[in-house]
């Protein structure tokens, strides 16, 4: 099991101070989640934990970095401005960094360097080539090639994963592309676009009536870590 990072640390304390206040915005974002992509596992009469944890992953992301909540603006942005007078200024600026570039996206897997933790990818929207520090997509051995879906951001100088959610598609990737509905578009850090692609996704590989949810499959990628939810086309 890879060792925590600075910004691991930062996102699990983002999420930790939005989950204390979960009152404030859960019913709410939920019932909007639950609306756009239909996940299958909220309709199960008995959902397996796994597929609840993993509708619940999915959907924590989207309510903390894509949602607004107040103003336009989202728990990421606002946990930045309240947090300003109380965080360590290292990680106030680790974070002010996420938030100006993260972004999420579909993208070829070119190239891992297991030792280094390091993976080359390519967005497959707009051809950007990534160099990625993911110890998690560096040690699961079956995704050597297609596309993985994840949010990335840059922090130092290093482009990095912020979120947990990681959707694996093993098809080549001109195929991965073809089968997508979604059209070619910049998607941009905290872009309207972003939550749309992202949503979207979601809504065809883990709905009721999504066009690849009888395809999803759920690997383990740490022994000692919680499931990962990949699928596979």
């Amino acid at each position: 099991m890879y060792q925590l990072s600075a910004v691991d640390r930062d996102i699990l304390d983002f999420a930790e101070y939005w989950g204390a206040r979960k009152a404030r915005w859960i019913d709410a974002a939920s019932s909007e989640f639950e609306e756009y992509v239909h996940p299958f596992a909220m309709r199960m009469r008995s959902p397996l934990p796994r597929y609840l944890a993993m509708t619940n992953i999915y959907f924590t992301e989207w309510a903390l970095f894509e949602r607004p909540l107040i103003d336009g603006r989202t728990p990421l942005q606002l946990y930045i401005e309240q947090s300003a007078r109380t965080l360590p200024e290292d990680s106030l600026d680790r974070m002010r960094q996420v938030e100006r570039t993260q972004f999420f996206s579909r993208f070829s897997i070119v190239e891992k360097d297991v030792a280094a933790s390091r993976v080359r990818l390519v967005d497959v929207w707009t051809g950007s080539a990534y160099e990625v520090l993911d110890p998690v997509i560096c040690s699961t051995e079956r995704w050597r090639e297609g596309t993985i879906a994840e949010r990335i951001a840059c922090v130092d100088g290093i482009w990095c994963p912020v979120g947990q959610a990681r959707l694996y598609d093993c098809a080549p990737v001109g195929q991965s592309i073809q089968d997508d509905l979604g059209e070619p578009r910049d998607v941009g850090a905290q872009g309207e676009e972003a939550g749309s692609y992202y949503l979207h996704l979601l809504r065809d590989v883990i709905g009721v009536d999504g066009r690849f949810s009888n395809t999803l499959k759920l690997v383990e990628v740490d022994p000692e870590a919680d499931l990962e939810p990949a699928s596979a086309v």
